[in-house]
């Protein structure tokens, strides 16, 4: 988290953003703190693992619910020029997975000093639904078909 602060940091002050998106040779990745997730037409995209970046849990789990949820899981690349072009489609829908905000939705990218709103800048349906599955098992208001849950 630390080697993100400076960036986040030059982001907030020149364009009140929350988040810095890192997309090393023109490819989105993640965050310094969350997972990038894509959603488009039934097909949810996202990095595919590697060394570079956190595997982490959260994206898993959403993964495994979206899947669930009959949306088609694509882990690959997606570079600059496809996510903003998809993102300025109707219906598109970006979020960031982590621990903490376990889904949050994306509602504008700035890129080159120019500010792109995803799906008209609002929570989408989607992203609301997965997050919403997610903490229904999480608070146990929801059948755990994954095992996740164990009692300690």
């Amino acid at each position: 988290y630390a080697s993100a602060l400076r960036p986040i940091m030059q982001a907030r002050d020149k364009y009140q953003a929350d988040q810095v998106l890192f997309c090393p040779n023109g490819f989105a990745q993640e965050t310094g703190a969350a997972n990038f997730l894509l959603i488009d037409d039934g097909e949810i995209i996202t990095k595919a693992l590697d060394e570079s970046f956190l595997h982490g849990v959260t994206r898993d789990s959403i993964l495994t619910l979206a899947a669930d949820m009959g949306l088609t899981v694509s882990e690959r690349e997606i570079s600059v020029d496809e996510l903003l072009e998809r993102a300025a489609k109707p219906g598109c829908e970006a979020a960031l997975s982590g621990t903490a905000a376990v889904l949050a939705p994306v509602g504008t990218f700035i890129h080159n000093d120019r500010e792109y709103k995803v799906g008209g800048g609002i929570e989408g349906p989607v992203t609301k639904a997965l997050r919403q599955a997610m903490n229904d098992i999480q608070w146990g208001l929801a059948e755990d078909k994954h095992n996740w849950l164990f009692d300690i």
